[in-house]
């Protein structure tokens, strides 16, 4: 990820440091990634950013790789791009990332840089512009092409294996957990109007913090209250001796279990990359949002949600 593009930029670097001894007496021209100009005739925000995700590198020159020695832009660039194409249609944004790829092919150098920093802003569990549905375009893209051996395909297959389970508007896998008293359920015999599934670990801090975030959300509060809300926490891992250790931690009205026969790992029904992992569900346990890292997203969708009723 960031260290593959840190040594790449730092050895571009040494070169062109190297090729302009002597050449020092003059000031840098300063380097920017000129946004193309969007016609007059486009005035709503919707085709304005329709446009902008079609031709947002038409002025950048992907052959010209000193423009990885300015990091910085190129981050900002990104950023500023992932952002038009999280607003834009999925089949659009689909064509954009695949055409952006497929320019950056010019040069080796450029293309796995652009690779990398996809994976870094659309991938990376600590990104705040993290987008797996954004990002299933670029693996598809990286499994296709021709420009990357075998070998090196290995790893964008098994993201894009996994980014394909439990997407938005399917149904997620169902998860069968053994309960603090010894009786089994399901995920699928949960029922209310929504489900949120909760992965975690009790010895991780990040998870104290989420369930205290769920605890305190008066959204999520009251929708457990009436039963429009379900919280399905679920324990991904083998030492039952910890889980059992937190169980008081966890609010009684929640179902909370381990997963006994670790079917989630064993058969990665679900990505477990990262723990804590939110995800939630409609009634009929289709996926509403996917993988979430904190708790914001959801609070923020149950809220808006209710409300429109």
């Amino acid at each position: 990820m960031m260290n593959k593009i840190l040594a790449i930029i730092f050895a571009l670097f040494l070169f062109a440091s190297c090729g302009n001894k002597g050449k020092n007496d003059a000031e840098p021209e300063k380097f920017e990634i000129k946004r193309p100009d969007v016609p007059a005739m486009l005035s709503s925000d919707r085709e304005r950013a329709e446009y902008m995700a079609i031709h947002f590198w038409d002025n950048f020159d992907f052959a010209d790789t000193t423009a990885l020695l300015h990091e910085n832009v190129l981050g900002q660039a990104f950023a500023d791009y992932v952002g038009v194409l999280s607003v834009v249609p999925y089949d659009l944004a689909d064509k954009s990332l695949k055409a952006t790829l497929d320019k950056s092919t010019v040069k080796p150098v450029m293309f796995s840089v652009f690779a990398a920093l996809f994976e870094h802003y659309l991938y990376n569990p600590n990104s705040p512009m993290r987008n797996e549905e954004l990002y299933i375009p670029v693996l598809e893209f990286l499994v296709a092409t021709d420009k990357i051996n075998e070998i090196d395909k290995i790893r964008p297959r098994s993201q894009l294996e996994m980014a394909l389970k439990n997407r938005v508007g399917q149904k997620a896998a169902d998860i069968s957990v053994r309960l603090a008293d010894g009786s089994r359920t399901t995920l699928y015999d949960t029922e209310a109007r929504y489900v949120i599934v909760y992965i975690n670990n009790p010895d991780c801090a990040a998870c104290a913090q989420i369930t205290s975030q769920l605890i305190n959300s008066p959204t999520i509060s009251y929708l457990l209250s009436n039963g429009d809300l379900q919280i399905f926490a679920v324990y991904p891992d083998e030492d039952i001796t910890a889980w059992r250790e937190h169980v008081a931690s966890m609010p009684g009205r929640w179902i909370n279990g381990y997963d006994e026969s670790l079917q989630m790992r064993n058969e990665e029904t679900y990505d477990l990359k990262a723990i804590p992992s939110l995800y939630l569900l409609d009634k009929d346990k289709k996926v509403i949002i996917k993988d979430a890292a904190e708790v914001r997203p959801l609070e923020n969708y149950l809220f808006n949600d209710s409300r429109a009723d």
